[in-house]
């Protein structure tokens, strides 16, 4: 392994994996009887396990694909409703405090805190204080999800400051209003002030939106669960079969017959071609789903097989050559 890597090191990434291939090439020129001799065993005992193998290799790269493009739904969705909200509280001497929801940083979404001092002259020393946010309950009237201390220092005039960001936690996520205590606030000019509560109002937030966002999660195939988001995949899949059944319905209704015969003809040879059209889609459909099934089953039947032959050989190799058995 030292040796790997020092070759490795010598040589750089790319000439490391230009000799790498060039190695497996020669390994399959060398043993080439042996491999075509295993291609003629598997084509001549087994030849729709390459079809089970197919298949299964496109069902991976069909879920990873559609794991992409129903994360990326999940992302407009999230996009979408996570605007940034801002509410602010009532002001002491020009300085009141910003609540900012769905704050998005480094592509993740904070409650963030902001103290404004929205004084044209005076800039503020220091000030200390505490943060309270509440949000509804059924038994209280509000309950308290978050509390934090801060302190900030020599802010300017018409100057913003973000105190903090907090990620949104379940608790946080139906926050109602939220409080500021401050402690003690000095300005350079000496004014100060102690002990005074500031408050915004109270909002109530829609979150109707999440049952909806809920639904493009979908990690199940059939009754196995996979890593994969299959959203994307299933709403494909149904909408390939809504077609299906709609070519394979009536389509051609009259709730009404008409007194004139060549209107009736008329009725009569478009229900005939409508019921021909159906059994036609139906028997063509079936017919398909029939021999599919039939071929997608004896290929994972043949390719099980092989992968047990192929286990059988190694583990008699490994007890011949290697154990010793």
């Amino acid at each position: 392994m030292e040796f790997i890597n020092l070759i490795k090191e010598l040589t750089g990434k790319k000439i490391f994996k230009g000799i790498l291939l060039l190695i497996a090439f020669s390994l399959i020129v060398y043993h080439f009887n042996l491999i075509k001799n295993g291609m003629i065993f598997i084509v001549g005992g087994y030849p729709l396990s390459i079809l089970g193998a197919v298949l299964i290799a496109a069902l991976i790269l069909l879920m990873k694909y559609s794991d992409n493009q129903s994360n990326r739904l999940v992302k407009e969705s999230l996009d979408r409703h996570y605007k940034p909200f801002k509410i602010s509280t009532n002001a002491v001497n020009n300085v009141y405090f910003t609540l900012v929801d769905n704050d998005k940083i480094e592509n993740n979404y904070y409650i963030t805190v902001q103290i404004v001092n929205n004084n044209e002259l005076s800039a503020i020393n220091k000030i200390t204080g505490t943060i309270s946010v509440y949000s509804r309950d059924p038994e209280v009237s509000a309950k308290r999800v978050l509390y934090k201390s801060f302190s900030v220092q020599n802010l300017k005039s018409r100057t913003s400051y973000r105190i903090d960001a907090f990620p949104v936690s379940r608790d946080l996520f139906n926050w109602s209003y939220f409080e500021i205590e401050i402690i003690d606030l000095s300005f350079k000019d000496e004014t100060s002030f102690k002990d005074i509560k500031l408050q915004s109002k109270r909002i109530i937030k829609n979150t109707a939106w999440i049952l909806n966002h809920l639904s493009l999660y979908d990690y199940k195939l059939g009754f196995i669960p996979t890593k994969y988001n299959l959203k994307w995949l299933k709403d494909k899949i149904r909408s390939i079969k809504n077609f299906i059944y709609f070519l394979c319905s009536r389509n051609v209704y009259y709730f009404s017959y008409p007194d004139d015969p060549q209107q009736q003809k008329s009725i009569i040879q478009s229900l005939r071609k409508d019921f021909i059209r159906k059994w036609f889609f139906r028997l063509l459909f079936g017919t398909m789903i029939i021999i599919s099934c039939f071929i997608i089953g004896i290929s994972i039947i043949q390719l099980l097989n092989l992968i047990i032959v192929f286990l059988q050989k190694l583990g008699e190799f490994i007890s011949i050559h290697i154990m010793k058995v």
